[in-house]
């Protein structure tokens, strides 16, 4: 089961208790619960990274910087707010989560390291998270949990 919102879109931004968080889509297998949000920053220069910060807690904000002279990047904790909230709406869920670097025109961010969002939300190239997580995942889980998916889907506007 997959929704959709447009990146970006009033509709893909949906207040919950800790706060409001951008999930992209909400991917439903099983009993697994997916949250992506796909982030589009265009590299400065070709070949450019995203690496962690020297040193942050897991609650953030913090920046991760960005090398090949792109500016630095505000990583909330957006995701995190949001993973908490899907856990205890569905208790039973195994809920993950993952910032996904989408491609633009100027190429894709590459990661450099364990680069993750606070809340150690991966953050990882879209195609590469796609081919070496999603796909391998979905091999061995069964249909969507419909419970699970009826009290998701208020949250999502189509």
């Amino acid at each position: 089961m997959i929704r959709t919102c447009a990146p970006g879109s009033p509709a893909a931004t949906r207040p919950i208790r800790a706060g409001n968080a951008d999930i992209d889509v909400i991917f439903l297998k099983g009993r697994t619960v997916w949250l992506l949000d796909a982030k589009r920053y265009a590299p400065y220069r070709e070949d450019g990274w995203i690496m962690p910060p020297g040193t942050s807690d897991d609650t953030g904000p913090y920046l991760l910087r960005a090398t090949n002279g792109g500016p630095d990047i505000h990583a909330s904790a957006n995701m995190r707010l949001a993973c908490d909230a899907i856990r205890r709406l569905c208790p039973k869920a195994d809920v993950r989560a993952a910032i996904l670097l989408a491609r633009t025109g100027k190429g894709v961010y590459g990661t450099y390291g364990e680069t993750e969002w606070p809340g150690r939300i991966p953050v990882r190239n879209a195609d590469a998270w796609i081919r070496d997580t999603l796909i391998p995942a979905l091999a061995g889980l069964p249909a969507a949990d419909m419970r699970i998916a009826a009290r998701l889907d208020p949250l999502v506007k189509a």
